[in-house]
């Protein structure tokens, strides 16, 4: 059973950073004030331990996790940290929707050509395809960002 947990783990850890990813910026704007390791605790950890705990036994589930946690944790405050510079210093990167636009080589703004040149981009650079390089880690931060840009102007 401890394998099936830790694939449980593995796949709620996914899902969390998904989640992450598509919310950095306004993530940054409420934790900006702690650390890598306590934003772990309490984004991650603390989601993902009171979701699974009505149905893993408490001993498995913390066995599990700190087992997992230890492989991921560092990797984790790797991308933590790429984005949080990221918000600290925005103006490393262009915020015009025509910028937006022309990274993702965009004729016209509609979400079905946004979402498919986004995924175009994710396949290329993220570093479980293309290495865990830091330049990839560097232009997922900045895939992402015009994502999200774009994703507020189709939403507003």
């Amino acid at each position: 059973m401890k394998g099936f947990y830790i694939k449980v783990l593995e796949f709620m850890y996914e899902k969390r950073f998904n989640q992450f990813q598509s919310l950095f910026y306004d993530l940054f704007k409420n934790y900006d004030h702690i650390d890598e390791d306590s934003f772990i605790s309490e984004w991650f950890d603390r989601f993902i331990i009171k979701k699974l705990i009505p149905y893993v036994p408490p001993s498995e589930l913390h066995r599990s996790y700190r087992e997992y946690s230890a492989k991921r944790r560092s990797l984790l405050k790797t991308y933590i940290r790429t984005y949080w510079q990221f918000c600290k210093n925005p103006k490393k990167y262009p915020a015009s929707i025509k910028d937006a636009m022309r990274y993702f080589d965009l004729n016209d703004l509609n979400i079905s050509e946004l979402k498919s040149k986004y995924r175009e981009k994710v396949k290329a650079f993220h570093p479980d395809r293309a290495g865990r390089k830091e330049e990839n880690h560097r232009e997922m931060v900045k895939i992402n960002y015009y994502y999200q840009l774009l994703r507020s102007v189709l939403n507003d």
